[in-house]
């Protein structure tokens, strides 16, 4: 929806498919502050509807049928006054015309491939009506400086730094499978620590079974012939 800030009323367009727009559109009541528009096409003269081959030509008349549909919803929202505001519901916007430009394109020129029609609108209209009504430019075909963008010129500008954090990043998850795994295995049982490692006995032997109650700090074995 869009609102003129010095006209006293506002233009609607609805999107969608052409025939449930046309069925609300005729549900509307009949009204002197309400005007209709059809979609953009009825305002593109018979003759000139064979010129869809040319692309460039066609998109041309898009644009002009667009600017004269909206011109005569400017006109009819001049009446407006502050107690009687105007409106002006119209079939498609747009969207929609965008819409048909690309089909065309994707009829006459790429077999089809709405991406690649798509990517060629905005080469062809990328300079506004002045590329339009240029009918010398090849538009089907970059320029140098398209080519440039598409590669991504920005990369060679890029910091130093950053492509060497890059660079290292990538090498980094490339020898992931080379580098010895930090993740403790808690599967793992290990085995029981003897009572002998834990206090500083002499000589004693911390065999399984051993009857003693506790451990003897200090006591020695008996030497061989000793007391």
């Amino acid at each position: 929806m869009s609102t003129d800030n010095k006209q006293l009323g506002s233009i609607v367009a609805f999107e969608g498919h052409v025939d449930t727009i046309s069925t609300q559109l005729r549900l509307l009541p009949s009204s002197p502050q309400i005007l209709i528009l059809p979609n953009v096409q009825n305002y593109i003269p018979n003759e000139e509807t064979d010129h869809r081959s040319d692309v460039r030509l066609y998109v041309k008349r898009i644009h002009e049928a667009a600017v004269a549909r909206h011109e005569a919803a400017r006109a009819f929202l001049q009446e407006s006054t502050p107690t009687n505001r105007r409106l002006v519901f119209m079939s498609g916007g747009t969207s929609s015309a965008r819409a048909l430009c690309i089909k065309a394109i994707m009829d006459q020129e790429t077999e089809g491939d709405a991406n690649q029609a798509e990517s060629l609108f905005h080469q062809l209209t990328k300079d506004g009506v002045l590329g339009l009504n240029n009918s010398l430019r090849d538009w089907r075909f970059p320029t140098m400086f398209d080519c440039l963008n598409s590669q991504g010129l920005g990369d060679e500008l890029e910091d130093p730094i950053t492509r060497a954090m890059r660079a290292a990043e990538a090498l980094d998850r490339q020898t992931a499978s080379l580098q010895p795994s930090t993740e403790v295995d808690l599967t793992l049982t290990l085995a029981p620590r003897p009572r002998s490692n834990s206090l500083p006995l002499y000589g004693y032997n911390d065999n399984f079974g051993d009857n003693a109650p506790f451990f003897v700090f200090g006591a020695q074995k008996n030497e061989e012939g000793g007391t």
